[in-house]
């Protein structure tokens, strides 16, 4: 019986390749997400700017939830297709305790191989983020490292979704009977009952969802996140019953539905099939796709905002060797060029690192003729902005009979 075992698993081997190498890259991509999150320099707001560094968080949160989606899911598929074969060897003779005992340590093996070759694809792929990260955006300040600390993360997340799924799939290989376990696949293909009103309303929603974000993003910014609800629940509806239209379509035009029956049928087969994948990637490329239209639409905007916010970055990062500043010349060429003019020259002293320029509050008082009070140890934090910038800007004003206020950092 172990002798006919090793030879399905090796007829097979192919299921377990494509298995390995789905999970595989989904644990490389979560395990290089998780390494720059929890990398302290990243963090660090005198090496990376805070706006910069908290980008990483959001795509992160993405990767953590697709990989909580996607190894249960290719588990399960896996599982259906060698449910059937366990069925078959329970029929010659293999015993339930034995066929418990080789899907553990089965599934065991492979989820320590892709566990250790996921690792080791997601460190290399990490060097190549701390490489472009510093030679192609230029942060310089943050040291080429791997985490174990990522390493601990990753192995507990994945293994620990992987151990559910095997957990639920088991016990539903347990209950169900060899007959059960045989047609488990083609019970599987055979799909629910679906509706054309169902894709109707999933067409609406998802036309409904674009209307709202219109509508009424100028009221309430928050709109985008129940815009995207409703998308997705449109979506879920249109992919999960889209082959009741060929159903429909053969109930209006049968005489053209049966010149190409064989064609429909094959389709509407695979699409039962293969429903959840096509609405799975579906929505990842769509993700993909938003993400490199936001990077295209944004840059220009967060470039144009960098000069309006603070003109006078051209004057103190604009430097020269060791924070040698620019001549006066070339600080007039600068602004020329970007249909400016130098209307006033002053001289201040300063210091600055990575995040953040400070002035002597007695320089800044004799500079603008004004009677500023910082307390010793604190700092006025002083950020301006273009209130026609296109974000949402909250003005508080705070009053106190005490006088000038210090804000400690």
């Amino acid at each position: 019986m172990r002798t006919l075992a090793l030879r399905m698993f090796k007829a097979n081997i192919q299921q377990y390749r494509l298995f390995i190498l789905c999970n595989l890259a989904s644990v490389a991509i979560l395990y290089s997400f998780i390494a720059i999150s929890v990398n302290k320099s990243f963090k660090n707001p005198t090496i990376v700017d805070s706006m910069i560094s908290s980008n990483i968080y959001a795509p992160t949160a993405l990767v953590v939830l697709f990989s909580c989606l996607f190894i249960p899911y290719t588990h399960s598929v896996f599982m259906k297709v060698r449910s059937k074969e366990y069925g078959i060897l329970l029929t010659l003779g293999m015993t339930e305790n034995e066929a418990r005992v080789q899907v553990l340590v089965e599934n065991l093996v492979l989820c320590i191989l892709f566990l250790v070759y996921g690792l080791g694809a997601g460190t290399l792929l990490l060097l190549f983020f701390w490489g472009f990260i510093r030679y192609g955006i230029g942060i310089h300040g943050i040291p080429m490292m791997v985490s174990l600390t990522a390493y601990k993360l990753t192995a507990l997340y994945a293994g620990g979704i992987f151990m559910l799924s095997l957990a639920v799939n088991l016990l539903g290989m347990l209950k169900s009977t060899i007959l059960e376990k045989i047609k488990y696949t083609d019970k599987t293909e055979s799909g629910g009952r679906t509706g054309v009103w169902l894709c109707t309303v999933g067409a609406g929603l998802t036309v409904a969802s674009f209307g709202i974000m219109v509508f009424f993003y100028h009221i309430q910014s928050n709109i985008w996140f129940v815009s995207l609800l409703v998308c997705v629940l449109g979506s879920l509806l249109i992919f999960f019953n889209g082959s009741a239209l060929i159903d429909y379509y053969k109930r209006k035009r049968p005489k053209s539905y049966l010149k190409q029956l064989f064609l429909l049928s094959d389709i509407k087969y695979y699409y039962r099939k293969n429903r959840t994948i096509f609405f799975v990637t579906s929505w990842i490329f769509f993700a993909i796709l938003f993400f490199m239209m936001f990077s295209l639409v944004t840059y220009p905007n967060f470039t144009h905002n960098a000069v309006t916010y603070h003109p006078y970055h051209m004057v103190y990062t604009e430097i020269k060797g060791s924070y040698q500043p620019l001549g006066d010349n070339e600080v007039r060429k600068i602004a020329e060029a970007h249909d400016n003019r130098v209307v006033r020259e002053d001289k201040i002293k300063f210091v600055r690192n990575n995040d953040n320029t400070v002035f002597d509050v007695a320089d800044i008082n004799k500079l603008l003729l004004k009677s500023y009070r910082v307390q010793k140890g604190s700092v006025l934090y002083v950020y301006p902005y273009d209130v026609n910038d296109g974000y949402e800007h909250v003005t508080n004003r705070i009053d106190s009979f005490e006088g000038a206020r210090t804000f400690s950092v």
